[in-house]
């Protein structure tokens, strides 16, 4: 999880199982991912590196195709644009054959940021190189569940405060979803 901040994400990956490890160049974000989510967590390990120190990661044992998947949600919004091919060719090369990137691009026509905004088309161009999702098979919904799991929607207010939990980074204290 590139550009982690307090890593609420990286967290909720390694809930799921995954081995995460919340990667920050901002140390103050790993001290504070580390006192919010834990420090001794065994799925989970933080680093504070650059994603553009190849040395870096290298040394942390984050090389060519070592990562299963790659999930992106602020770090590419937030870097300069003309770094983000950089950060593309990164990611393509720490991918494991049969990888997957995962991203939230904010695509929006705003001059300054951040948030950078991403020109939807040349967002897709960049992101050829990734094998993607057809439309149609990203618009066909998932079957139901009975009871919500960690990545589904809650309509729920959190513990009468009249307001939702959702997107506020607080668990929910009847369906456990945050």
């Amino acid at each position: 999880m590139p550009g982690c901040g307090r890593g609420h994400e990286a967290a909720l990956l390694a809930e799921l199982g995954y081995e995460a490890i919340g990667l920050d160049f901002s140390s103050e974000a790993i001290q504070r991912a580390q006192a919010v989510q834990g420090s001794d967590r065994t799925q989970l390990r933080w680093l504070q590196a650059d994603l553009f120190d190849g040395a870096a990661l290298a040394a942390a044992g984050i090389t060519t195709g070592s990562l299963q998947g790659v999930l992106e949600h602020t770090c590419f919004c937030a870097i300069d644009p003309a770094q983000r091919e950089a950060y593309l060719d990164t990611v393509a090369r720490l991918l494991a054959r049969g990888g997957w990137l995962l991203g939230l691009f904010w695509c929006h026509p705003r001059p300054d940021g951040p948030p950078w905004g991403s020109d939807p088309a040349l967002l897709a161009q960049g992101l050829s190189r990734f094998r993607s999702v057809s439309p149609a098979a990203a618009r066909t919904p998932a079957p139901p569940r009975s009871t919500p799991g960690p990545m589904q929607h809650c309509d729920a207010e959190t513990a009468g405060s009249g307001r939702s939990h959702r997107g506020a980074g607080w668990r929910h204290q009847r369906c456990g979803n945050r």
